[in-house]
């Protein structure tokens, strides 16, 4: 069976990353040391939307590692978002079972410099069939959310420097409904304009309401990964894996589901609902059900946030983001229709048609 192409078509330019001929000598005498052989080769990869360093590197004995993560060039925030991913798979034990070994971290010693981590190699299926393996994908999930946390971990969504602004009555919506610069910078990616104001005129209330419900709402918490799109799930001939862990806190399980199940539409391979209905059988959950609440407000408050970054430049380092943003942005509106809160969403421009 087909299945249509995402809804957008993805930019053809990547990410801007570093060489592998750019990594110092005394990172490769460390990651040599790390591994216990010498380096044969290296070069870049690319897969995740940022412009964090990715390594594939080759060592002397034929095994393969992954080296990721900040380099010179990036802002010092990057270091600290590869440090904390390491603190996550040092102090999560479910992380062994559901992603790549970790092996160890290399660094310059420099805030604003070189530091990676490194993780056993595994080679993508190209050829994965993600349908075939979705209820795979989400098993792989709920095992996350159900896992214990240890007290040692403490990171929380209601205070995570991004997660958090998920969480919260401010911006998103209420500027989109109160700035009328910013809501006429958002109509502005829509094929229509004016159909595009009829839409927001008849659905900012009811969107506003359910994000503030979202600040007080006692949602069904987890372990949870915090940035969860297909791109962060790696399959390979044997194996699924869950990658790219530097958001992991606890938080709102509906969270993960709810983003993974609304990109694999985005990114053409059926409607969320049978990926959310997947995830239910696997966490005893409801989120797939039409009066779900807890979805719904999930919803409108994710779409709010992606409502207040589609409208604005590309950044130079990370031509695929908005791209990922507005994909998300439009699944989640055609979510929240399908389920009977919001008329269906007017044609943003660029849509394929699906």
């Amino acid at each position: 069976m087909l299945y249509p192409a995402p809804f957008f078509a993805p930019p053809t330019a990547q990410e801007h990353k570093p060489a592998f001929g750019t990594l110092p000598q005394n990172l490769r005498a460390q990651i040599s040391a790390v591994c216990k052989s010498d380096i044969a080769d290296g070069i870049s990869v690319y897969g995740s939307l940022s412009a964090t360093a990715g390594f594939a590197v080759t060592l002397a004995d034929g095994r393969r590692v992954f080296a990721k993560g900040s380099h010179p060039g990036e802002m010092s925030h990057a270091t600290l978002h590869i440090k904390t991913e390491i603190q996550a798979y040092e102090t999560l034990p479910v992380l062994r079972g559901v992603a790549p070994a970790f092996v160890g971290v290399v660094s310059d010693g420099n805030e604003d410099g070189w530091t990676l981590g490194l993780w056993e190699y595994a080679d993508k299926d190209v050829n994965a069939a993600v349908r075939m393996r979705a209820a795979d994908i989400m098993r792989h999930v709920a095992a996350v959310h159900a896992s214990a946390i240890p007290a040692a971990f403490t990171a929380d969504a209601r205070t995570h420097n991004y997660l958090s602004f998920f969480l919260r009555d401010e911006k998103k919506w209420r500027r989109i409904k109160d700035e009328p610069k910013i809501k006429n910078k958002l109509l502005g990616v829509f094929e229509n304009e004016d159909a595009a104001g009829t839409f927001f005129f008849g659905a900012l209330e009811t969107l506003c309401a359910l994000q503030a419900a979202a600040a007080g709402f006692d949602f069904k918490p987890g372990l949870i990964h915090g940035d969860l799109r297909l791109d962060n799930i790696l399959l390979t001939d044997a194996r699924t894996y869950i990658v790219d862990w530097p958001n992991a806190c606890r938080g709102p399980v509906v969270f993960d589901a709810l983003m993974l199940s609304v990109h694999l539409e985005a990114m053409g391979f059926g409607h969320a609902e049978e990926f959310l209905s997947l995830y239910d059988a696997e966490a005893g959950t409801r989120f797939a059900q039409t009066n779900s609440e807890e979805l719904l407000i999930m919803a409108a408050s994710m779409a709010g946030f992606f409502a207040d970054q589609v409208y604005r430049a590309v950044p130079e380092k990370m031509p695929r983001l908005r791209w990922m943003q507005k994909s998300l942005f439009f699944g989640l509106l055609s979510l929240m229709h399908r389920y009977g809160r919001i008329e269906s969403p007017p044609r943003m421009s660029g849509l394929r048609h699906i």
